[in-house]
């Protein structure tokens, strides 16, 4: 629990060991939480397509208004892209948990 987790940055050589070792499959080894975080924004960033493929277009205008139609949007989409979105939305769900503590607010 670390204040603005998602905001601070990390030094620059521990970006860099933390990249080589999730880049090696050693990802259990990283323990600059800072460099983690950075990690996860660099992968969805770095991504050729969005997770949320077509229905992008669909959550950005507003076409879907309550949550089983969101529901019914994510489950056109592939497993993998569903499973990293409930993923996220559990990430985003601690982090809320916790924002008195890390000061993650809106």
């Amino acid at each position: 629990r670390i204040e603005g987790i998602f905001r601070v940055s990390p030094a620059t050589s521990a970006l860099k060991a933390s990249r080589m070792l999730a880049e090696n499959g050693q990802v259990d080894q990283i323990t600059d939480l800072e460099s983690a975080a950075q990690l996860i924004k660099i992968w969805f960033r770095e991504l050729p397509t969005s997770i949320l493929g077509d229905c992008v277009d669909g959550i950005v205008d507003g076409e879907y208004a309550t949550g089983p139609e969101c529901d019914a949007a994510l489950q056109q989409l592939p497993e993998v892209n569903r499973q990293t979105i409930y993923w996220l939305l559990e990430l985003i769900t601690d982090i809320c948990r916790y924002e008195s503590e890390n000061r993650m607010t809106a």
